[in-house]
Order: C-alpha cells, then structure tokens, then sequence
C-alpha cells in the first residue's frame, strides 16, 4: 500500500484490527441437522452466536529496521495475525496497512512438495512466495549454500530433518530479500552456527529498512532478536512495548499458569475448561554427537543441570534414573523463589539407544486426564549434529497445554544455552 501522511517511518499499522470465524461453517450440514440443534437448545446453531473472532482490537506500530516478537499462548491469534499482515486474507474489523511490497509470510515449508528434491523446492517455494524465475536463478547458488544441505540438497524433501526444512524454507526466504518478513515458529530449530549466521542475514536485511514479525515459542531467541515485543491474550493485545518488560510479564504468567495446573492436578480439583487431546512437539538442534544430546537425557547429572523451566530447579540428589524399559525417573523441581516443590515420575517405556526415548507420565493422570506420553528422537545430522524432537500427547485443557508447552519450551532452551560449537560444555 502506499505511504500515509506521518507513516512513512513505519513498515505495518494495525488500528483496532480484528479477525472473526464462524463456527457454523461445518462440512456435510444440512437444514434438518441445524433444527434439530435448535430444537435441542444448541447456541451454536443459530445466527449470530457461532462468531468467534480470533483477533479483536489489536492496535500496534512497526517501524522499519523493527523486529516485533508476537507472544502468546496456543489459540491467542499469533498465526491469524502473521497471515492477515501477508495477505492471505482481509480483517474483518479495523485496518492494517503496510508500506512498500507486500509481506512475506515463512513458516516450516512454505509451498514445499515432499516429492520433489531440495533444489525443485527452492523454484516452487520461491514462486509460491511471488518472485520472478529470473530472480531465483540469480540467488539459486546462494540459497543452496547458505541452507548448508550439500548433497542433501538433490534428495527428496521428504528424507528431510524437520531443521533440514526449516534451513530451506529460511534460506529461499531471505536470499530473496522480502522487505516485510514474517515469521511463524522457524529458527528455534537450528544449530548454534546456523543460528548465529541467519541473525547475521537477518541483521543485514533489517539495516536496509527492512521489518521483522517473529512468533515464538523460545522466548531465549525473542528476547535475543526482537526490539518490541506484542502478547496476544485471547486474540487481545494483552501487553505491547519494550522487549524485556513484555517478556518478563509473559513469562511470569505463563509459570503461573502451569504451576496453578500442576497443582490442580495434585489436589485433584475438578477444572471446567473442554478436555481433549493435546499434542506438543518443540525441536532443536545441537552441535553435538547424537551421543552426547543422549547423555542429557540418560544421566543425572547432565540432566539436572538443565531439567525444569526456568525459575525451577532440579537438584542432582533428588533424581534418580533407571533408563531401560519398566525404569523408572523420578525427581523433585524446587521453585527458586518460594521454595515450592513438584514431584515427577515417569517409566519408560521404550530406550532405544541412543536413537529415541519413550516416557510415560502417570502423574499426570486423574479423573479428567489421561497419562500422558513423551517420546523423544535424536537424528544424526551432517557435521557432527543432531536433531531433537520431543513430542507430548496428553488428555487436557487448551489453556493448560500452552502454559505445559511454554515450559517445556522453556526447559529445552536451557539446554541449548549449553550448546556450543563442537560440544556441549556442561560435559567432561
């Protein structure tokens, strides 16, 4: 769009932008089905009452050489927001505006075909982005480099590392210099030497008046990346303003939240938020030997070095670890503020060394909630790296499970900050 008069300083302006679904709009619906919810006094059925607006009166300023971080718990908007700023749909309240060409929108993938090789997808995911083949070719080479696949780069995507897609995906997007990028949960999944050389890329891009909006869910790399940072509540601008200060305030509130549903869970009160099933995954990738990442996770006193989100602790003398199928883990967390503590216990029900780790959490487990079941991979990766995914399924409540994947979130970046070129340094 084209400059405002006093705007021509800024990259993106939202005034009082909101977002709304209906709710109604259900595949295989029929006259007969909507009566017979009627008649059964279903609310959800009748006009007027199905709306449910993902994002209602955001109000925000990005000014170029901006990066904004987008904060929030699972279902806030942070996703609604990203695809409204590049297009992919209008608001249906308020007004966004951006100066210059049009947003870029980078997510894990972007018009990636698994069919096709790592070279092909660059082409396709490209000009699904809106650059021309002459411009792909004259970056092509880069992109490659950059992306550090080397052969990989002639393999099917689909034997691709979910961080061999993200290194993709970024390289294509930055090489071809979108002046808004926008980004949805991408460069948490990284080695420290991709990490460090793609916030240099960033660095550049930005000091030629480009803008940033990065969702999330390490607030290590928000905190590092962002010079503003917005918290969505319930697609509600809960907080925006200065990095430090937002980010504090989110992450308070998120340990809160957790530690009120852990304690839930202890006392077995009953909660009246829908019960369902949640499923969390976070990944990250070390400069390290696959076996190394292992020892992390199958020794004591690597793992208490790291175990427990932040503002937790997990003291070497309460852990003990019987790591074969039918052990046992078992640990106290201590808050480091009020002294509070959790017990945990897991068995594990599958160690395949050093390749993959399957828990079950029967603590978790009370009239509303099933066990819930973690499994942990470890790739190899070229260079001496490795790929860690940890994927949760538990029986609970939406806003328990943001408040569980921010912790988790948090745990794992506490092992990353122990990542360094070569090794982890927390080992002998």
């Amino acid at each position: 769009m084209s400059s405002v008069d006093g705007l021509t300083d800024y990259a993106v302006v939202a005034k009082d932008l909101g977002v709304k679904y209906d709710l109604r709009l259900e595949r295989r619906r029929t006259l007969r089905h909507t009566l017979a919810q009627i008649a059964a006094g279903d609310a959800s059925a009748t006009l007027g009452r199905s709306e449910f607006w993902a994002l209602e009166g955001v109000t925000f300023a990005l000014r170029r050489g901006d990066v904004l971080g987008v904060v929030g718990m699972n279902g806030s908007g942070k996703s609604t927001l990203l695809q409204v700023i590049a297009g992919v749909f209008p608001p249906d309240a308020g007004a966004l505006t951006t100066f210059g060409r049009d947003a870029t929108l980078l997510t894990l993938g972007t018009g990636f075909d698994h069919d096709l090789t790592g070279r092909e997808n660059i082409y396709l995911s490209a000009a699904y982005l809106g650059f021309s083949r002459s411009k792909i070719e004259s970056e092509i080479e880069a992109i490659i480099e950059f992306s550090e696949l080397g052969q990989f780069i002639e393999a099917p995507v689909l034997t691709y590392s979910t961080g061999m897609r993200a290194r993709l995906g970024f390289s294509v997007a930055v090489h071809l210099e979108p002046q808004i990028l926008l980004i949805d949960e991408v460069l948490g999944v990284g080695d420290a030497g991709f990490q460090r050389k793609s916030q240099k890329k960033l660095e550049e891009l930005i000091a030629r008046a480009e803008a940033m909006v990065l969702v999330s869910h390490s607030e290590a790399f928000i905190g590092q990346m962002a010079t503003r940072v917005l918290w969505l509540d319930g697609g509600r601008v809960k907080r925006y303003g200065e990095t430090d200060e937002v980010l504090e305030e989110y992450l308070e509130a998120s340990y809160d939240r957790l530690d009120k549903h852990q304690r839930a869970i202890r006392t077995g009160r009953v909660k009246t938020d829908p019960v369902k099933t949640q499923d969390i995954t976070i990944a990250r990738v070390f400069d390290a030997p696959r076996e190394l990442v292992w020892r992390a996770w199958t020794e004591r006193e690597q793992l208490a070095k790291w175990w427990g989100m932040r503002g937790w602790t997990a003291p070497p003398e309460t852990i003990t670890m019987d790591v074969r199928p039918g052990g046992a883990f078992r640990a106290t967390v201590i808050n480091d503020g009020d002294g509070s503590q959790i017990s945990q216990e897991v068995v594990y029900r599958e160690v395949v060394e050093p390749e993959r780790l399957v828990m079950v959490d029967d603590s978790a487990a009370d009239s509303l909630h099933e066990a819930a079941e973690t499994t942990v991979t470890f790739t190899d990766l070229p260079g001496g790296r490795t790929e860690m995914v940890v994927h949760t399924t538990i029986q609970t409540t939406e806003e328990a499970r943001g408040a569980a994947a921010a912790g988790m979130a948090s745990s794992l970046d506490r092992l990353g900050e122990q990542a360094g070129v070569g090794g982890l340094p927390c080992f002998p």
